[in-house]
């Protein structure tokens, strides 16, 4: 099994006392079920999140040529819990994710997340899942 077995992808930055406590009151359904299947081993796939990315048309050539998840932070945007994903992103070019996000990645990730993409450096991706609503308030 080893094979085919994916290790949970790193955090790149312990999260703050506030960043935890915003994640506790503010985080969507997806952001959960994305932060928890990037935080666990999975068996079988390619990549992490394989199918989303496959949906979304993210994906070179060739079936291995999907985008891998190097590391995630947590982070506070405007006061409102946000999950960032670092792809390394080879394959498939920044103006690719550009469309898919013109085209279905709104739609794809639901109306209680707003998606901001960012292209730190070349084959890189940052994909930012802020949560829509009120801001953490002390």
């Amino acid at each position: 099994m080893k094979v085919v077995e994916l290790k949970p992808v790193p955090a790149l930055a312990a999260p703050s006392l506030e960043v935890i406590q915003a994640r506790a009151q503010q985080a969507t359904e997806i952001q959960k079920q994305v932060r928890a299947d990037i935080t666990k081993y999975s068996y079988g796939a390619n990549a992490h999140l394989e199918d989303a990315l496959e949906f979304l048309g993210l994906r070179g050539p060739l079936e291995a040529d999907l985008p891998k998840v190097r590391g995630y932070r947590e982070e506070l945007r405007d006061g409102r819990y946000t999950l960032v994903l670092l792809f390394d992103s080879p394959k498939v070019p920044f103006q690719q994710w550009q469309e898919s996000y013109q085209k279905k990645m709104q739609g794809f990730f639901g109306r209680d997340v707003e998606v901001q993409l960012g292209q730190p450096q070349e084959n890189q991706v940052e994909l930012a899942l802020v949560a829509r609503g009120g801001s953490l308030t002390t």
